[in-house]
């Protein structure tokens, strides 16, 4: 059985905050209405693999395996780990992301 302990707890809630702040920092100098013809186009290509039969879990990864070469192609890497770390913190905590 895993015992948190506060600290880690404490620490997590940090994360998560931190990944919000900038999360919510980035809303306001953009327009969703600009994504929605991308988001749509993502979502038809992911969807077609689907219908290919392949697993939701191997077209999520591919999903992720994009956000991982969009971030190097726009050289951001190093940005990448403390944010998924946060997100993945705010999930656990059941934080919206939006």
């Amino acid at each position: 059985m895993h015992c948190e302990n506060a600290s880690s707890t404490d620490a997590r809630t940090t994360r998560a905050e931190r990944a919000r702040d900038y999360l919510f920092s980035l809303h306001a100098n953009l327009d969703h209405r600009d994504l929605a013809p991308v988001a749509q186009q993502l979502m038809s290509s992911y969807a077609r693999l689907a219908e290919k039969g392949l697993p939701a879990n191997a077209v999520a990864a591919a999903m992720v395996a994009a956000t991982l070469n969009f971030y190097s192609a726009f050289d951001m890497s190093q940005e990448l780990p403390m944010l998924l770390r946060a997100m993945a913190d705010m999930m656990e905590m059941q934080t919206t992301l939006s």
